[in-house]
């Protein structure tokens, strides 16, 4: 679950509730559990802002000769297209097509799949993080307690 803090002091009150947070009380949720002590992970996630999307500023697109198979063509036109990110330094080719801008699109097109695809790896690997880090919370040693439905602070 994600939660936003805002407003003034926002760092102070998050940065208080960081860590492992116990909550002692009868689940509404689970009522026959017999557990009365629950624990939850607390910790601070980049936001919205803070994570950068691929930019076409950021692209620099370098013309190059292709190789192989192609006759006259190959050697005389510089058709081929190299795409690479410069804040990452990702870099695509492509040298499929004749046509230089039809390669430029493609290397783009590459590069895009290509962040796509580290997207999507670093969401799975964030999950299972997620799932190890509940695994791993560490009970007995939070920083704030909390008792009952009305979530009362309870003093460490």
């Amino acid at each position: 679950m994600l939660l936003s803090v805002s407003g003034k002091g926002c760092e102070i009150f998050a940065a208080n509730r960081s860590g492992s947070i116990r909550w002692i009380g009868k689940s509404p949720f689970r009522p026959k559990h017999r557990r009365k002590n629950w624990y939850v992970g607390v910790r601070p996630v980049p936001g919205a802002q803070d994570i950068a999307e691929i930019d076409d500023q950021d692209i620099k697109y370098q013309m190059i000769r292709a190789s192989g198979p192609g006759g006259q063509h190959v050697n005389k036109s510089d058709s081929a297209v190299r795409a690479t990110h410069m804040p990452t330094g990702i870099a695509t080719l492509s040298r499929d097509q004749r046509s230089q801008f039809a390669n430029k699109k493609i290397a783009r097109l590459k590069l895009a799949l290509i962040f796509e695809e580290r997207k999507q790896s670093a969401q799975d690997q964030s999950r299972l993080e997620l799932w190890q880090r509940g695994r791993k919370l560490e009970r007995g040693n939070e920083v704030r307690c909390y008792e009952g439905i009305s979530f009362r602070l309870r003093r460490l």
